[in-house]
């Protein structure tokens, strides 16, 4: 992911927030992506970073971080970074997604938010083409929703990134579509951050959308593409979804229905109940 990551302001015209989930196997990114915005000029002005770690069982506060300055020359960086990419582990623990996009939303720059996952590959200028339409209908009072495709693409493949390529693409059965992936002004609901991990994060947020009476719009001139297509739970998915299930889901579905009903109590019928 972080290699996608590090090619996003080339995608991407414009501010770019992130947030990342931080254990002590995984802290060590934090010095990659420092040498990123001090390296790559492109990646220091449109990207911000924003971490969280979870504080042990007897902390009561988050203590101030400090992040040691990196002793590696822009140079040896630079001509070294995929080794030093490949040395970052990915951490085996529960990613709390939901949490992690509110994250990215609050330490956003802009007023207008594209939520989407940092592996995902935008359409040409797609930045550029959803500019003025979101200008228009996303004002943070209008209760707007623009709405974006999302595909999954085979590994191995080329990962379309115009209409034609992405035509081709669905001919020869190399990509599916997926879940849409909402833009909404920075004053609209956020995630239920409490959300179990891997058990519909996104669509916890677009029925919340709905419940609050928002109108969606779906954009049929941009989309954006996973590498992979997901036919079955990898091991750790697996046991990651089953733990889930067992111990967070039931307290979240009792949790999220009772606040939709006291948020929003005349949109049930509208919206229909929702499954978790």
């Amino acid at each position: 992911m972080l290699k996608t990551l590090e090619n996003m302001p080339n995608l991407w015209d414009g501010p770019i927030s992130v947030g990342i989930f931080l254990d002590i196997q995984t802290s060590n990114a934090l010095e990659y992506l420092e040498n990123l915005h001090k390296c790559v000029p492109e990646f220091g002005r449109k990207m911000s970073i924003h971490f969280a770690y979870r504080i042990s069982a007897f902390q009561t506060d988050c203590p101030t971080v400090s992040i040691p300055k990196s002793r590696i020359s822009c140079d040896y960086f630079l001509e070294n970074r995929d080794t030093l990419r490949a040395e970052i582990s990915a951490p085996f623990i529960l990613y709390p997604c939901s949490l992690m996009r509110n994250v990215a939303r609050w330490g956003a720059k802009s007023d207008i938010h594209f939520i989407m996952d940092g592996d995902m590959i935008i359409s040409e200028g797609m930045a550029l083409k959803i500019k003025k339409i979101a200008n228009n209908m996303i004002d943070g009072k209008s209760k707007n929703v623009l709405l974006v495709r999302r595909f999954e693409n085979a590994n191995g493949t080329v990962i379309p990134r115009s209409f034609e390529r992405l035509e081709e693409s669905i001919q020869k059965n190399q990509n599916v579509d997926w879940e849409p992936q909402p833009i909404l002004h920075k004053n609209d609901p956020y995630n239920a951050d409490y959300f179990p991990s891997r058990i519909k994060n996104v669509q916890s947020l677009i029925y919340k959308l709905c419940r609050a009476n928002y109108t969606f719009h779906l954009l049929s001139h941009v989309f954006d593409v996973h590498e992979g297509i997901k036919t079955e739970d990898t091991k750790y998915s697996k046991a990651v979804a089953d733990h889930q299930n067992i111990y967070a889901r039931k307290t979240a579905r009792l949790r999220y229905a009772e606040e939709m009903s006291n948020l929003y109590p005349d949109t049930l019928e509208k919206c229909g109940v929702f499954a978790l």
